[in-house]
């Protein structure tokens, strides 16, 4: 307060000079908005002979903006540089935090119309058909449904065999007839919903060949593209992912919404793929109700069951058609140790080859706890926040969810390379084990 901002020094109270403008300061103290406004290579004398030197711009807030390069000299300079920029970060954290309570305010009431909507479509047409147990959504079948079972048919870690080898099931498969909608029982965001696209490789294109020289009057199957093969080969077809409210360790993955057109042989029944998957064609984006940046609440229909993606069928169940392989594949993410028992091995180094591994040996305890890092940090980024290395723990931000990273994470977690750096297996838990911030419990 009644320094004079002068890059001469020569006492004059305003001076344009080199690259910066600048502007004279009396009794700033007293002064809210806009206190301080020093350009690129300003100068700030006032009494005493600290010097600081900021190689960096500290982010615009309406009371102070510093430019990159900027001297400011003073006493208790370093004292007070750390008090503006702790100011400007919280005043800038309270406008974002401002900004996000009034956007949380507007989603929700869509999310409330929306469910008004959906209970009127469910009393309609639907009835509910739940699994076994507290789960974070629950089935409603239509109610001209005549098989309306809902059957769990494969287990977390379940080993299933392949043509291409045998390999843990990462979830949790419920059978449901084609249609059935799975209903939110919590308050969660959409932070993926839209078709999984997989790469495609060098084996899926010398499938794709072996397979049309094995079926060549079969038009559909001529007319596949590597992209759709390597689709119904490796993909999760339509899918969403949401983060319980509350949570920034959780991601909870429903998959195989919406259509496959299933193709048939000349004997009726429906043909694989190399690898044993169903053949056929998605629909990409059918079956799914919401949108990333929706805000969910219980009662609220997310998808509709169907069989789009990889989809290992029964062998019995190869003649019924459409209906073929019909069932909503539900995993769970959890970078938590302290909820995810396969993370803390990582952590603490004691993981086995399956989740860690350099050829077929287990990895040592330095490259567990790499990985163990290396996932949570790209698991926070895709949300939008920060990781800090060296505390382990996040830092919230308000950044943008990232959805492109999130289908990144998701397809290295589902199988990746398999290399010891880019497979992030061990951030799926058991599902029936995680119910996440809400508990999974109805609230209606």
């Amino acid at each position: 307060s009644g320094g004079l901002i002068n890059p001469s020094g020569l006492g004059s109270k305003d001076s344009k000079r080199g690259s910066g403008f600048l502007y004279s300061l009396h009794q700033a103290g007293k002064t809210a908005a806009h206190a301080v406004t020093l350009a690129a290579g300003g100068t700030l004398l006032a009494s005493g002979a600290g010097i600081v030197t900021l190689p960096f711009a500290l982010p615009f807030v309406p009371a102070v903006a510093i430019g990159a390069g900027a001297t400011i000299l003073g006493s208790n300079s370093i004292a007070g540089i750390s008090a503006l920029v702790k100011t400007a970060s919280s005043r800038k954290l309270q406008e974002e935090a401002t900004l996000k309570k009034q956007q949380e305010a507007k989603d929700l009431v869509i999310a409330n119309k929306r469910q008004q909507q959906d209970k009127a479509t469910l009393q309609e047409w639907y009835t509910p058909v739940s699994p076994a147990g507290n789960k974070p959504f629950e089935f409603w079948v239509n109610k001209q449904t005549v098989n309306a079972a809902i059957e769990a048919t494969g287990e977390f870690l379940e080993v299933r065999d392949g043509k291409n080898g045998s390999r843990p099931h990462l979830g949790k498969d419920y059978s449901a007839p084609r249609g059935a909608a799975t209903v939110a029982n919590e308050k969660a965001r959409v932070v993926f919903a839209g078709y999984y696209a997989s790469g495609v490789s060098e084996k899926d294109e010398q499938d794709l060949e072996a397979l049309k020289q094995r079926y060549p009057n079969h038009v559909d199957i001529q007319a596949l593209t590597s992209q759709e093969y390597a689709d119904i080969r490796k993909g999760t077809g339509n899918t969403v992912m949401t983060v319980p409210d509350g949570s920034l360790t959780t991601m909870r993955v429903q998959q195989h919404f919406g259509d496959k057109q299933v193709f048939m042989d000349s004997e009726g029944k429906a043909p694989l793929t190399e690898g044993g998957n169903l053949l056929g064609k998605d629909t990409p984006g059918s079956g799914i109700n919401v949108k990333a940046g929706d805000v969910i609440i219980p009662g609220m229909i997310i998808g509709t069951v169907g069989n789009t993606g990889k989809i290992l069928p029964r062998e019995e169940a190869l003649v019924r058609g459409q209906e073929t392989g019909t069932h909503l594949h539900y995993a769970v993410m959890e970078v938590d140790p302290k909820k995810n028992p396969r993370m803390k091995a990582l952590k603490e180094g004691t993981a086995d080859a399956s989740l860690c591994s350099v050829g077929k040996e287990k990895c040592s305890t330095e490259k567990q706890n790499g990985l163990y890092k290396k996932i949570r940090k790209e698991f926070f980024n895709s949300l939008g926040h920060d990781y800090d290395l060296k505390a382990d723990k996040p830092v919230f931000k308000f950044n943008p969810v990232k959805s492109h990273d999130i289908r990144n994470l998701f397809g290295k977690a589902l199988g990746g390379d398999r290399d010891d750096f880019n497979y992030y297996g061990a951030v799926f838990t058991d599902p029936d084990e995680s119910l996440g911030a809400s508990g999974g419990r109805t609230s209606r």
